[in-house]
């Protein structure tokens, strides 16, 4: 142990000490802290002991708390115990216990958690297959790719879905799919089971298999559930072929068609670069119900021929409209949007006054900063002045500064995080005696953000 082989060179290290310091007994207060940690550990593992005695306990709420505080913890010895509470009979608790075996990352649980993948359902089967993400075991891919070989309709069935949600979660369409065989899953588009047929075209799509792209397309034409036909739409998105952009453009300019496929019809197009999606996404802006989605779309793409059509809607009667447009403008960056944002920073909806001072931060135009500065002043919102001094931040203008020093006494704990945070960002040294004076502050996040800027600002304690 290290203890003991500093023990045997006690003498050396109070030789060195005795002649640094002549009265500093550093073996003492070594052998004090270590002490102290063998006694924490002594009192962390007796916790534990607790917490794992409680899983057996017949006080449903009892039994609830451990699973938390185990999770909490994160200590290996809970594993076991876990596991076989994901085997019991009481689902809450599998429920309760797949979520914790995913926080704790250990192996073991890998098959307990792919069987309850299996055989489980609902939330259980959920929740098992969101904590296999977090276990980059290969046992867990053949175990399901094995599984679809299974006797039981429902394990089949069961093992298709959970390798296109993990698929999805490990890659496609931004990484390498998380299998590159999926002819074990191509057969399963011929079952007899619609289900099965709509899950495997699904499970598919998330591996980027373009081979999905007719099942699912027979789907969106033609299924009788219109949730069925709003998730293949959305997945024809996801595999971006051009195959599908016609029947996407039909299916959302039908008026007539369900407001739920149309709207992921248009999300959907949202992933194809055309001349066409572009102008529909635009004309989009003037349906009330669809321009939220279709500003959000526009927002990603980031395209400036869309600026013109978004200032017009954020003059809108629709606050919604105004709120998704100065949202869209800001991330777009288009600069002959500072002025009607400035504008909207005195809007009657104060959602829109916030996301207008969020989208200025982003153009970063001095132009703003003013404007913003008087807004802050006259603002009796919370969110508003958290998200100005935010902005202020990232304009980086010192007229800022006093404005910004002002607010580390603001009643609003988020409000000050972000003032310090901001300060910071600005670099300019009157912010650093105020921020020392706020570090008496009782938030400990706003205590972090000021030493955090005191550093940016080079002040050294």
């Amino acid at each position: 142990m290290l203890l003991e082989k500093i023990c045997q060179k006690k003498s050396n290290v109070q030789k060195f000490i005795m002649l640094s310091t002549n009265s500093f007994d550093f073996y003492g207060i070594l052998k004090f802290h270590y002490n102290e940690y063998i006694l924490a550990s002594m009192k962390n593992k007796d916790k534990i002991n607790r917490l794992i005695a409680e899983l057996q306990s017949s006080n449903y709420s009892v039994v609830l708390d451990a699973i938390y505080e185990l999770k909490k913890l994160g200590d290996k010895r809970a594993v076991e115990p876990l596991i076989l509470l994901l085997q019991g009979s009481d689902e809450r608790l599998r429920e309760c216990a797949a979520e914790a075996l995913g926080d704790l990352k250990d192996s073991r649980a890998a098959l307990p958690l792919v069987n309850s993948v299996l055989r489980d359902y609902g939330r259980v089967r959920g929740k098992a297959i969101w904590s296999l993400r977090f276990l980059k075991d290969e046992q867990v891919k053949d175990s399901l790719i094995n599984a679809l070989q299974d006797e039981n309709e429902y394990v089949r069935k069961n093992a298709v879905f959970a390798i296109g949600e993990l698929g999805q979660i490990h890659g496609y369409p931004f990484r390498e799919p998380w299998i590159q065989d999926t002819e074990p899953i191509v057969r399963f588009l011929q079952d007899e089971d619609r289900e099965v047929r709509i899950t495997a075209a699904i499970a598919l799509a998330k591996l980027g298999d373009k081979r999905a792209i007719n099942p699912l397309l027979k789907i969106l034409q033609s299924d009788e559930d219109d949730d069925f036909r709003s998730i293949a739409a959305e997945h024809l998105g996801i595999l971006r072929d051009k195959q599908a952009l016609e029947p996407l453009i039909q299916i959302f300019q039908d008026l007539n068609e369900d407001s739920s496929v149309r709207y992921s019809a248009l999300g959907a197009l949202g992933w194809f670069d055309d001349e066409r999606v572009m102008n529909l996404l635009i004309e989009t802006l003037q349906d009330y119900s669809l321009r939220g989605e279709a500003a959000r779309i526009l927002a990603e793409v980031g395209d400036v021929r869309a600026v013109e059509s978004l200032l017009q809607v954020l003059q809108d009667e629709d606050a919604g409209g105004r709120d998704s447009a100065a949202y869209a403008l800001g991330e777009i960056g288009d600069k002959q949007a500072v002025k009607p944002l400035i504008k909207s920073l005195q809007d009657k909806d104060a959602d829109v006054r916030i996301q207008a001072a969020i989208a200025l931060g982003s153009l970063m135009d001095k132009q703003a900063v003013e404007p913003l500065i008087q807004a802050l002043e006259n603002s009796k919102n919370n969110m508003m002045r958290r998200w100005i001094a935010h902005s202020l931040g990232q304009l980086k203008d010192s007229r800022a500064v006093e404005p910004l020093i002002c607010l580390l006494q603001d009643e609003d704990n988020y409000v000050r995080r972000r003032a310090a945070e901001a300060l910071g960002k600005l670099g300019d040294s009157r912010a650093i005696k105020p921020l020392m004076k706020a570090l008496e502050d009782k938030d400990s996040d706003v205590r972090w953000w000021i030493n955090k800027s005191l550093g940016e600002l080079g002040y050294k304690k």
